[in-house]
């Protein structure tokens, strides 16, 4: 994939739109590490700009944070992530069970925004909040593609 600008595509837009609207109803469950100074369209797209990752991971990530907030919805308990680490997170797992050339985590936390250190500590406090069930299955997925582009149409 050249440097050049890239519209964002549809799953990562609906996956922005709906963490967007989440970030509004639950800002307070959502712990903030660092601000991050652009728009989520934008961090989702720069993700996959220059992770050169496959639309199916947006649709991964996003069952991934379905799961997460899932588990968090009946609690009380905040969030360790806000939504852009999330987002992250769920985007970096999903890059590496689906892809087969991927980048090691400091290229994920330089793209990110976040130190070596943190990236580690998310992906694995992702994979605690999700009880390393990684596990999607295609109805799921497809379940789960076919409501994005519905969304998004």
């Amino acid at each position: 994939m050249s440097g050049d600008a890239i519209t964002l595509i549809p799953e990562a837009r609906v996956m922005a739109t709906t963490m967007t609207q989440i970030n509004k109803v639950s800002r307070s469950a959502f712990k903030c590490r660092d601000f991050i100074k652009m728009s989520l369209d934008d961090y989702l797209q720069r993700i996959y700009q220059y992770s050169e990752c496959h639309e199916s991971c947006f649709v991964m990530a996003m069952i991934f944070i379905e799961r997460v907030l899932q588990e968090y919805s009946a609690s009380s308990k905040s969030l360790p992530f806000n939504v852009y680490t999330l987002c992250l997170a769920s985007m970096v797992l999903a890059i590496k069970l689906s892809e087969d050339d991927t980048c090691n985590n400091e290229f994920y936390a330089r793209l990110g925004g976040v130190s070596n250190d943190e990236m580690v500590e998310l992906e694995l406090e992702l994979l605690k909040l999700i009880k390393f069930d990684i596990f999607i299955s295609k109805e799921e997925f497809t379940s789960y593609q076919k409501e994005m582009i519905s969304y998004q149409s």
